[in-house]
């Protein structure tokens, strides 16, 4: 049996309603207990509490993770709003789950949709802190706030079609987070690069990542690749992840979708650099027998091209 913690501030019944869904939702029972946790202290730059999610804990959820979530929540939402210039359209609900594992073990997986999040956290493990498992409930719970953003901006099918780029964009922008809310320092930062180029180069295993599918990709092709490409665009604008698809989406809103192809075009007419966008293409289209290498190659060419862009700059002046 299963009880749930309602987190925020809406009503009894309207909490009841929650439960209920939630209960049938993931098949558990109708029991439920309901408690309101106190506002957190503001931190800097963080909005008014109501502006975050509405969020049912798991009864069993660890007063840590509670307290994990309350500190995180309301600063990556707001920055999410303020780096987006934008509202979602509603306001979403978060399901956190406990889930039985091996004592010795921890997991964290994320679902997102439009207006939902469901994060399960499988193992034993949980029910202590440590700073691994901070860092990655943090991280993960990071990553499934920019889906939200991601399928508010773009819509079902077009977040879809790509799914390196709905991954490693998400990736990306997490890492961005985590740095923006003083989580981690840059060498810590420096430390994810490495980890996701790694995963990049292990999951291509001499595939071209635009051969991939759901049936031959593993997580490290779509989420490490995927980060690699929106770190080496930021890194050629000379300017953030989260600039590049604010921008990205804003250009692309009143289409049904985007292809791959749009996204290309423009990567060539933000950067003006037919050169780097090349780079990009063929990272994506073609099979590596060394992704390391061509991991390594793609920094390089990003970092010539933002060099190409400030002499142009300087030259304007």
């Amino acid at each position: 049996m299963q009880k749930w913690v309602l987190l925020g501030g809406i009503g009894v019944f309207a909490a009841m309603a929650l439960a209920a869904f939630a209960g049938a939702y993931f098949m558990i029972s109708d029991e439920y207990e309901f408690t309101q946790r106190t506002k957190p202290t503001a931190r800097a730059g963080v909005d008014e509490f109501s502006r975050t999610p509405q969020t049912v804990f798991a009864a069993e959820t660890p007063d840590w993770i509670k307290d994990a979530y309350t500190d995180l929540a309301g600063t990556v939402y707001s920055l999410l709003e303020k780096s987006f210039d934008r509202k979602l359209s509603q306001r979403p609900t978060v399901f956190i789950v406990m889930a039985e594992g091996e004592d010795n073990r921890f997991g964290f997986t994320g679902r997102a949709r439009y207006g939902e999040v469901i994060v399960t956290l499988a193992g034993g493990a949980w029910q202590k802190s440590s700073p691994e498992k901070l860092d990655l409930f943090r991280r993960g719970m990071a990553h499934e706030f920019v889906h939200l953003w991601q399928w508010d901006s773009v819509g079902t099918n077009r977040a879809a079609r790509m799914t390196w780029i709905n991954e490693g964009v998400a990736q990306a922008i997490a890492a961005e987070l985590m740095m923006a809310s003083g989580y981690w320092d840059e060498n810590q930062r420096k430390d994810f690069r490495k980890k996701e180029s790694k995963k990049c180069a292990d999951g291509l295993a001499g595939r071209a990542l635009a051969d991939t599918t759901e049936r031959t990709a593993t997580d490290d092709a779509y989420y490490g690749c995927g980060f690699v490409i929106a770190d080496v665009v930021s890194k050629a604008r000379g300017e953030t992840v989260i600039q590049f698809w604010r921008e990205f989406f804003i250009a692309h809103q009143m289409q049904e979708y985007f292809e791959e192809e749009d996204f290309f075009d423009f990567i060539r007419l933000d950067t003006n650099d037919a050169i780097f966008t090349a780079a990009v293409d063929l990272f994506v289209n073609k099979p590596h027998r060394d992704p390391s290498f061509a991991i390594d190659n793609l920094y390089g060419v990003a970092e010539r091209s933002n060099a190409r862009r400030d002499q142009s700059v300087m030259g304007e002046n």
